[in-house]
């Protein structure tokens, strides 16, 4: 997937969760993410982002994400500014480097902090490993997810 957006919470959330902006606060607040999906089947997944974390209180959109990796501009320049994050061709390295730690499959989102002319490319080659957990491991994790996650009768994530 591929999308030339900025970092917005609404954007996050819609991309992350499937729900139409138009959604309620809450129904973005509450509804599963990619990044628990993938961390309930089992898979290693990451967030890196070259965005300042502080710009509209982003974190407190993705501190709580169940990542294996996860950084956003401070963590690569602690001077970076609000409003123009962090240097993308930091961003670029930390990924190159973290991506490597990743074990396969995986499933990991980048956004640089210039979305619309980015600095950089990302190139790794990556040997692929088999996982350690059954397929029905996995699906029980993800059943377990969704019944945490689930809203009260007569709700829904619209």
């Amino acid at each position: 997937m591929r999308s030339n957006t900025s970092t917005t919470a609404i954007e996050l959330a819609v991309l992350w969760s499937g729900l139409q902006p138009i959604a309620s606060r809450e129904a973005l607040h509450t509804a599963p993410l990619l990044y628990d999906y993938a961390r309930a089947s089992g898979m290693d997944n990451a967030y890196w982002t070259s965005h300042h974390m502080l710009f509209a209180n982003s974190r407190l959109y993705v501190q709580d994400l169940p990542t294996n990796k996860q950084c956003g501009a401070t963590d690569l320049d602690p001077l970076a500014d609000i409003d123009l994050g962090g240097r993308d061709d930091l961003l670029t390295a930390r990924v190159e480097r973290d991506i490597m730690e990743l074990k396969e499959p995986s499933w990991a989102w980048s956004t640089t902090a210039t979305p619309m002319s980015p600095t950089g490319s990302i190139r790794t080659t990556r040997p692929s490993s088999p996982r350690s957990r059954t397929r029905a491991e996995r699906e029980r994790g993800l059943s377990e997810l969704l019944q945490e996650r689930r809203l009260p009768p007569g709700q829904d994530h619209r």
